[in-house]
């Protein structure tokens, strides 16, 4: 299955799960698409920024309202997240979607503010 087939999918459990559990969790539920940047970190080949530009536009038209777009983190750790800030600049930004951006570190929320980026996400662990 595709990546827009996926997220479709997702998309229509989460609403069915909405409409079948109203007052289970409330009267909202958040799909984040983080397909982007947690499927493609661990990839091994590098994917262009096109083809990585090309999937978060086609992902954002599913209906999905917000899709992760990649993470700024040491390329040395993460290589596949090197153009994360040249993604989030090129990507089509469409009106009541979402792009967020995962920031582990401070260096992170810098390149955040500096680009713009209207919405993080970032990570807890309690250990």
């Amino acid at each position: 299955m595709d990546k827009i087939a996926r997220a479709a999918k997702i998309k229509e459990a989460a609403r069915l799960f909405r409409q079948n559990n109203p007052n289970l969790y409330g009267k909202h539920i958040k799909v984040v698409e983080v397909g982007p940047r947690d499927g493609l970190q661990n990839e091994k080949q590098i994917i262009s920024l096109t083809d990585k530009t090309n999937l978060i536009n086609r992902l954002s038209r599913t209906g999905l309202l917000t899709v992760e777009v990649g993470s700024f983190v040491s390329p040395k750790w993460v290589p596949q997240m090197a153009s994360s800030k040249e993604l989030y600049q090129q990507i089509e930004k469409l009106p009541g979607k979402s792009f967020p951006c995962l920031v582990p570190n401070s260096k992170g929320m810098e390149t955040a503010v500096e680009i713009g980026v209207q919405e993080i996400a970032i990570f807890a662990s309690a250990t």
